[in-house]
């Protein structure tokens, strides 16, 4: 589920359609909600990234890149904290449930309509987001909400 504010508007913004089981756990805690949010703002300067790219922009592509590159630490840290909240939930089948869960992320931002100048905000959004963790959270969780069916506790 995607919420977009006054300044995304214009970038991207999928439709609130309703997110697959994967989804359907009881409980996430608030560092499992960053990682979530965390990994939706990379999967959307992904996707993002990829349609201006084959719209012949490489400003994008080029911003996503060093994007990945600066805050590949807390990348890396949201996902295995991702990874630990599936696997509560699914087991040994856990990385399935969460690479289901990440394409779904990623076939949203991909069906969402985009506005003319969604590469120069991506940009823009990669560009602040890199700066630090802080800042990547902060950033992140303007972008992406969770499911709608999902309780945020610290109990689990």
């Amino acid at each position: 589920m995607i919420k977009c504010n006054v300044f995304l508007a214009t970038l991207v913004c999928a439709s609130q359609v309703a997110v697959a089981p994967v989804f359907a756990a009881p409980c996430w805690t608030t560092a499992e909600k960053s990682a979530y949010e965390v990994r939706g703002l990379q999967t959307m300067l992904m996707v993002t990234a990829l349609k201006c790219s084959a719209m012949g922009g490489s400003a994008t592509r080029d911003s996503y890149s060093h994007f990945v590159t600066v805050i590949r630490p807390a990348l890396g840290a949201s996902a295995a904290v991702m990874l630990a909240h599936f696997k509560k939930l699914y087991g040994t089948q856990a990385q399935a449930a969460m690479d289901a869960s990440v394409t779904q992320l990623a076939n949203q931002f991909s069906n969402a309509e985009s506005a003319d100048d969604s590469c120069v905000k991506a940009v823009e959004i990669a560009t602040n987001a890199a700066q630090d963790e802080t800042t990547l959270k902060r950033v992140a969780e303007t972008i992406v909400a969770m499911p709608t069916d999902a309780q945020i506790c610290e109990k689990q």
